[in-house]
């Protein structure tokens, strides 16, 4: 008599798993934590940027953000996120700020930024130690990142939101280092 193999084959649908784990971040990323959190969120950032490189380009922060400009020294050359025909372009920054039409913040006059960014500081939802990222599901900065293979992909994350595994798939981006108030992980 021939053994059969019997397995147990699970389906599940990533997106499915990542709305799930969106949902849960709206209770974690309030502005209380936010806040309790920020400023060794930014200790620890500006301690990691040191050695990085000197173009960078990270977010404008929304309310339930941790806002990081503060440890940029050098806002001259920064460069910020914009959507520009559907997809995510790098400016350099300005403080002349206006909503954009997706409701973050921008330069009101956009200067295209000529250098590539050493460094993408991204926001995220939650993290994973392997690298992985659940962002607010629209996917820019994940087909952005593809594009920039040869900077350092910075994750910013509330220790709350740090977790063992993500589902994930091709399409995401891996961080290179998650900063969190607890802790710089770099990621192997």
């Amino acid at each position: 008599m021939q053994s059969k193999d019997r397995r147990i084959i699970i389906y599940f649908d990533v997106n499915d798993l990542k709305k799930q784990y969106r949902t849960r971040a709206k209770d974690i990323w309030t502005l209380k934590n936010v806040l309790e959190h920020e400023e060794m969120i930014n200790l620890n950032l500006d301690s990691c940027l040191k050695d990085l490189g000197e173009t960078i380009m990270a977010y404008i922060s929304m309310k339930d953000e941790v806002n990081i400009l503060s440890c940029i020294n050098d806002l001259e050359s920064l460069q910020v996120p914009y959507i520009n025909n559907g997809k995510i372009s790098n400016c350099l920054y300005s403080d002349n700020l206006v909503f954009s039409e997706r409701g973050f913040l921008v330069p009101k006059n956009i200067e295209i930024a000529i250098k590539v960014p050493e460094v993408i500081i991204v926001p995220g939802r939650f993290f994973d130690i392997f690298g992985n990222r659940v962002g607010r599901g629209e996917g820019y900065y994940d087909e952005f990142l593809m594009s920039h293979n040869n900077s350092v992909f910075i994750g910013i994350s509330l220790d709350q939101t740090l977790t063992e595994l993500l589902p994930c798939n091709s399409e995401d981006v891996k961080m290179d280092i998650i900063v969190t108030e607890k802790e710089i992980l770099k990621i192997k």
